[in-house]
Parts: C-alpha cells; sequence; structure tokens
C-alpha cells in the first residue's frame, strides 16, 4: 500500500497490526482535538489493540475526554494518565519518575513526543543549569523538554528493543528558521522545530 500526506491513522493501525498489538505507546500531548488525541483514538481502533496507551499532559480535565473515548472503544485498554508540562524541569522529572516507578509498565515500546506550543508571546523560562540559564519558552517546551523527557524514561523504551520506536512530531515551521547557538534565548521563532527536526 501507498501512503500519501492523506492517509489516516485507521489505515495505518490495520495495515501495521502486528506492530500495535499488546504493545505499550507513551504520547505527550494529548489534549482533545489535537494530533495526540487523533494517535491514541486510531490505537485505540485497531483491530489488534495496545495493551496500554499512557497519556502525558498538563491537564487531565483536557484529556479525560480522549480516556473516556478510548474506554468506550476498547475498554480492555489500561489507559494511563500522567501530568507533564514540559516548560518546568520539577514537572518532567516527576512525571518521569511516575513512569519508571509504576509496576504496569515494564516497558514503552512507542514514544510519540506530539506536545508543543506555538504562536504564543515571547516568555523566558529559567532553566539553570542548561546552558544559559533563561531559555525561551518554545524551545523548552518543543525542544529541551522533549530532550529531557525521553532521556529520562529512556531505559523503559530500551527494554522493549530491538523493536521499541521514538517518533518526535514536528512542522514545516522549521523551515523559518535555523538555530541561533549564540542566543539560544532568542524572540525570533522557527528555532524550536528545526531542533525538532536535528534531533530526529
Amino acid at each position: 500500500m501507498s501512503w500519501t500526506s492523506s492517509s489516516t491513522g485507521e489505515e495505518l493501525v490495520r495495515a501495521f497490526q502486528d506492530r500495535v498489538r499488546g504493545r505499550t505507546f507513551l504520547i505527550t500531548g494529548p489534549s482533545a482535538n489535537g494530533i495526540g488525541e487523533a494517535t491514541a483514538i486510531a490505537l485505540a481502533s485497531s483491530p489488534a489493540p495496545p495493551s496500554v496507551i499512557i497519556l502525558a499532559g498538563r491537564s487531565q480535565s483536557k484529556t479525560s475526554s480522549v480516556i473516556e473515548t478510548i474506554k468506550e472503544i476498547n475498554p480492555t485498554i489500561s489507559v494511563i494518565f500522567v501530568h507533564l508540562d514540559l516548560s518546568s524541569r520539577t514537572s518532567i522529572e516527576t512525571a518521569a519518575t511516575t513512569i519508571l516507578e509504576d509496576v504496569k509498565v515494564n516497558k514503552i515500546d512507542v514514544l510519540i513526543n506530539n506536545a508543543g506550543i506555538m504562536a504564543c508571546p515571547y516568555t523566558p523560562l529559567d532553566w539553570s543549569g542548561i546552558g544559559e540559564t533563561i531559555l525561551e519558552s518554545q524551545f523548552v517546551v518543543n525542544y529541551v523538554g522533549v530532550f529531557l523527557f525521553t532521556n529520562l524514561i529512556l531505559q523503559k523504551v530500551r527494554k522493549a528493543a530491538p523493536g521499541a520506536r521514538i517518533i518526535n512530531v514536528s512542522s514545516s515551521g522549521h523551515r523559518f528558521s535555523g538555530i541561533r547557538w549564540d542566543d539560544i534565548g532568542f524572540k525570533v521563532r522557527g528555532i524550536s522545530l528545526t531542533a525538532c527536526v536535528i534531533y530526529d
């Protein structure tokens, strides 16, 4: 089968059932009406469903409808919500610890780093100890936080080797700007999406 930009998630999970069946998926940014929700629903709709879907996001209330929909589609899937705010080192470290210590999650087969922000006001964040002290919020949420979170939970992804996968969702926004390494706390847009592409 050939895949195009019009291909749907449901088509993919039907075609690759063996890569979904019984596996554990972690999706960041699972709020209703977004890519994360669509991904989770497509996985839950698979004829060979995953055993666990972990939804890691900033707001459980914004994710509750997604959890309910997954359970309506297939009540056998274990759905776990983990609070994760990628702008906060403390939140990232707490979320990673929660996942690492959860006995129901012995491995993560597929990590889908979907969470991100865009077109928000310039917001400097204090990330002391990471190069420059002050970093711009989009760069933190879309790249630095993703990098830290992924590395903190990597041991559980490695437990699913050799079939484990890490998927970093980006956009065409990376074309707007390269990375200005000498001004990592920049005010110009585009850099965080370029970083996502480089990280891939």
